[in-house]
């Protein structure tokens, strides 16, 4: 490689400073989605309680067993799926890396959607 090729001190300067900003964002979007995922998964499945109120005729959905496992089971599933795939694309070194961390966080507020829907 001749001298003229060979990047500027400068150059890599930026270079590295752009990589260490870039490792902090992902830092910070992987710590976040688990945050979220093990808010999911801890407290969100307590919304069963919802139905404590329920009578023998009470047409709300919480008021069924369907409901009920399912406002259970949505966030003990989706909360692991999404902290892997959201680590998965915060770790990856693809370009197409953040949509796999912008689906899982999706998917964790798709739940939060879904047990707010069944309990209203």
């Amino acid at each position: 490689m001749s001298p003229s090729q060979a990047p500027s001190p400068q150059q890599t300067v930026a270079r590295s400073g752009d990589y260490r900003a870039g490792a902090v964002l992902k830092g910070l979007g992987g710590v976040a989605l688990w945050v979220l995922a093990g808010l999911t998964f801890f407290f969100l499945p307590m919304s069963v309680m919802a139905s404590d109120g329920c009578s023998e005729t009470d047409p709300r959905v919480i008021c069924t067993v369907a409901g009920q496992q399912a406002v259970v089971l949505v966030p003990l599933v989706a909360s692991p799926v999404a902290a892997v795939l959201g680590t998965w694309g915060v770790a990856s070194r693809r370009e197409s890396g953040w949509v796999a961390w912008l689906l899982a966080t999706l998917m964790l507020g798709a739940a939060w959607v879904v047990v707010a829907c069944i309990t209203a």
